[in-house]
């Protein structure tokens, strides 16, 4: 939740209470909580209690009028290190224009101010239209609100497991050829080393004929691989052939 400070000459206290009013949206929705110093109750200090919330606030609104650039506290103390805090990038502040007055020439004039067009709120026909477009340019003020404007979200590549090298598409989808020679030589470790004969072909071992079990035929293995021809294991095919072999 953000913090937002009000600084403002008592002059013009009725155009902040009407201002507040608009900001009730953002504090139903968790988003803000206001501070101004009729805040304070008997017994503070107020000096400490103005600072104190001036430090910790996350967008610091300037209501600007004539009373405003008048006043020394307002100007000196508040205005000015709340401009300290902006340069800073600890805090946001925004120019509210209540009245027409010679605001463009105050430290804050190179700043964004609010309403539109910096047109003061006084002058605008509909006094609740300009509050609108101030409350919508605080709402964009807001801490993290550029995170939360519609669009994808950017994936984060994550990186592998230590000790685990990462996929490749090598790894992940293996080619025939690979698959195959796997296979005829896990086929031929499978035979004993007496039943092996070379290939005439590519030279590697295959299976030499074998005895039949009683009541089948004796099974002979080709003297040479051709790419088709597959070994042959007794009394089953099979499914591998010579690794030597495209």
């Amino acid at each position: 939740m953000a913090t937002v400070f009000f600084s403002y000459s008592h002059r013009d206290e009725d155009l902040r209470d009407r201002l507040e009013v608009h900001l009730t949206m953002l504090k139903r929705q968790g988003a803000i909580e206001a501070w101004h110093d009729r805040r304070l109750i008997a017994g503070d200090e107020f000096g400490g209690g103005i600072h104190r919330e001036l430090e910790r606030a996350d967008v610091i609104l300037l209501l600007v009028s004539p009373d405003f650039l008048a006043s020394d506290y307002c100007y000196d103390i508040e205005m000015r290190r709340a401009l300290e805090r902006h340069g800073e990038g600890s805090a946001r502040v925004i120019p509210v224009i209540l009245h027409h007055c010679d605001w463009h020439s105050a430290p804050f004039g190179k700043l964004l101010a609010a309403p539109r067009d910096g047109k003061p709120v006084a002058s605008w026909p509909d006094l609740n239209e300009a509050f609108l477009d101030i409350v919508q340019k605080i709402r964009a003020a807001l801490p993290g609100s550029r995170s939360r404007l519609p669009g994808a979200p950017r994936r984060t590549r994550h990186p592998p497991p230590r000790g685990r090298a990462p996929a490749t598409s090598a790894s992940r989808n293996p080619s025939p050829r690979s698959t195959v020679t796997a296979s005829s030589k896990s086929l031929s470790s499978s035979w004993p080393a007496s039943s092996r004969t070379p290939c005439r072909n590519c030279k590697g071992a295959i299976p030499a004929s074998r005895p039949a079990s009683a009541g089948s035929m004796p099974t002979v293995s080709p003297p040479w691989c051709t790419g088709t021809a597959r070994p042959s294991r007794v009394g089953r095919s099979s499914s591998a052939a010579c690794s030597a072999v495209a």
